[in-house]
């Protein structure tokens, strides 16, 4: 599909590349919005009151409703986030058309791009919410959990790919806060490293991953304006507050 120069890659090309890519490229675009929102419009859907297996059969349903092409017409860049869009408009596809179609695919056939259980869905769920929390700040909070187990996710490839995935894993420990208090002096000598170069290789992970995120949240947004880009970070921490 030729490249729109009025419309620059972002996230939001996705919906592009749904209405008018091929079958190929459709495909390639539902696998990518799917690893990004469908945990988290689970999480709203389970919020909503329904049951684990009804919430995953009304997103996937919807999913198949968006590789149908019927979502484009309201789909504009600018118009607000994409997360925003894609969650009133499920919401609007849950409310009007979800029960009229419990079922699920209308005769729809779609290869389904992720291998997500409900089992699985629902211990995150239990795990990762608590009562009281309403649907939206779960929605959000989840999204902005799965955006930075993407970029985490990117980074220990990364490592993986240069032979590193033992050093990861150690400085990523630390780097989350899931290591014990005077366990860094404990990994830098399993690695073979000094203590100063362990702080070392631990600030340039932390400041790729920061990277990564905002090249992301650059990608969502559809900017390279640094002052909108920190104040989506500003946003996204404040989801886990």
């Amino acid at each position: 599909m030729a490249e729109d120069p009025a419309f620059p890659q972002t996230r939001w090309t996705l919906l592009k590349v749904l209405r008018d890519g091929s079958a190929e490229e459709a495909q390639s675009a539902l696998e990518t919005l799917c690893s990004a929102y469908w945990f988290p419009l689970y999480v709203y859907a389970r919020s909503r009151g329904l049951k684990e297996f009804d919430a995953e059969d009304s997103v996937q349903s919807f999913f198949a409703h968006v590789l149908r092409r019927e979502l484009f017409a309201r789909a504009e860049k600018g118009r607000g986030r994409l997360r925003w869009f894609l969650l009133s408009a499920y919401e609007r596809f849950r409310i009007n058309e979800w029960r009229r179609s419990h079922a699920g695919s209308n005769g729809v056939v779609v290869e389904w791009p992720l291998r997500v259980s409900a089992e699985e869905a629902e211990q995150r769920y239990l795990q990762n919410t608590t009562d009281g929390e309403d649907a939206f700040t779960l929605f959000n909070r989840e999204w902005a959990r799965n955006l930075l187990e993407r970029c985490l996710d990117d980074l220990r490839k990364e490592h993986e790919a240069d032979g590193l995935a033992e050093r990861f894993e150690a400085l990523a420990s630390v780097m989350l806060g899931s290591s014990l208090e005077g366990e860094p002096a404990r990994l830098a000598e399993k690695l073979g490293m000094s203590q100063v170069a362990f702080r070392q290789a631990l600030y340039r992970l932390r400041r790729r991953y920061r990277e990564k995120i905002e090249a992301e949240l650059a990608l969502i947004l559809g900017t390279t304006d640094q002052e909108v880009i920190r104040n989506e970070m500003q946003e996204l921490c404040k989801s886990f507050d």
